[in-house]
């Protein structure tokens, strides 16, 4: 409550935004979409060194002003990924749908994030 009162007031990165015109651009612009990214999926691996001895952590009882920093973890924390291997995945992730979650965003009682696109052939 009072952050988001007083935050206009303090940093100037709250909305209503206010954008002032700095520089006069004397020629055309042309914006290209859609922008395709590139990406690399590898497969999905245990994680090794400092990476496992992470995920292996307890987390601090004592510590209770801060949980978002240390609190009781409900599966894994890091995704590790063996190099050498591709993904063969249509989808980057997949995870469990929610109880209650929509029918038209949950297939299979699963979520689906970002599907592998192909861009000219490759």
């Amino acid at each position: 409550g009072l952050g988001l009162t007083l935050c206009p007031k303090t940093c100037g990165f709250c909305s209503p935004f206010v954008y002032q015109h700095k520089t006069v651009f004397t020629k055309p612009q042309v914006t290209m979409l859609p922008t395709m990214v590139y990406q690399t999926r590898y497969a999905k691996d245990s994680c090794h060194g400092f990476a496992e001895e992470y995920e292996q952590q307890p987390y601090n009882p004592a510590l209770v002003t801060m949980p978002a920093l240390d609190g009781i973890r409900e599966g894994r924390v890091l995704s590790c990924v063996n190099r050498g291997e591709y993904a063969g995945t249509e989808y980057s992730h997949v995870i469990d749908c929610p109880a209650g979650s929509p029918t038209t965003v949950c297939k299979d009682g699963k979520l689906y994030f970002s599907h592998k696109h192909d861009y000219h052939g490759e």
